[in-house]
């Protein structure tokens, strides 16, 4: 097990102004040390040097902290109040001002953010896409290669609408979509396996959702 402490977590804008205030100061060391070296070597150099440290103080933003940490406090209640968001608790102020910074949202798939729902956005083939706006043609594809299906044993050509019936049909395994349809159409596909629901049932239902 690992036994070592787990390290403080700080905010990118926290960090950011560290990094800036040490530039800043190290700015104002050596602004002090041109002036003191421009004024000429004296046995007073050291008071001359702090006098030039406190005047050039006002570069290094100090009042920049108070107000960065009252503007989180006061996110921290707005999130808190929000009537969109309701039983909101903020634990940590670090966490408005990293809101802004979200380029990606990464979860798994079970059900948190996705609420087990996962729409059919898009179908690729490696030289082909399919997007929303295309699905009609998709559902074309599937219904004319379930209608004019090869017999079991014979070797079919793989056109485009055989790789997108085959695609489809792999994702609605993998995914465990069961199709369900009437008695009628229960009964048309009877012919291909016994207690075999009608393809084209399921593959509404895979296209169309």
């Amino acid at each position: 097990m690992n036994t070592n402490d787990a390290p403080s977590k700080i905010g990118h804008t926290d960090a950011e102004i560290n990094n800036l205030t040490k530039l800043l100061f190290l700015l104002t060391v050596a602004l002090s040390t041109a002036l003191v070296l421009l004024k000429g070597a004296t046995s007073n150099w050291y008071k001359y040097f702090i006098r030039f440290i406190v005047l050039f103080s006002y570069i290094i933003p100090i009042n920049l902290r108070v107000n960065l940490d009252l503007s989180k406090i006061w996110y921290s209640i707005c999130i808190s109040k929000d009537d969109e968001i309701p039983d909101t608790v903020v634990r940590n102020t670090t966490i408005p001002e990293e809101l802004g910074r979200i380029s990606y949202l990464l979860s798994d798939k079970t059900g948190t953010l996705t609420q087990n729902e996962m729409v059919f956005k898009k179908l690729h083939l490696g030289t082909v896409s399919f997007g929303t706006e295309s699905f009609p043609e998709v559902k074309e594809h599937l219904v004319n290669e379930y209608s004019n299906g090869a017999k079991a044993g014979t070797k079919v050509r793989k056109t485009l609408a055989y790789r997108v019936k085959e695609s489809v049909r792999a994702l609605a395994i993998c995914h465990n979509v069961t199709p369900s349809g009437t008695e009628e159409s229960t009964e048309e596909g009877e012919g291909e396996g016994e207690g075999e629901i009608n393809p084209k049932e399921g593959v509404d239902r895979v296209v169309n959702k």
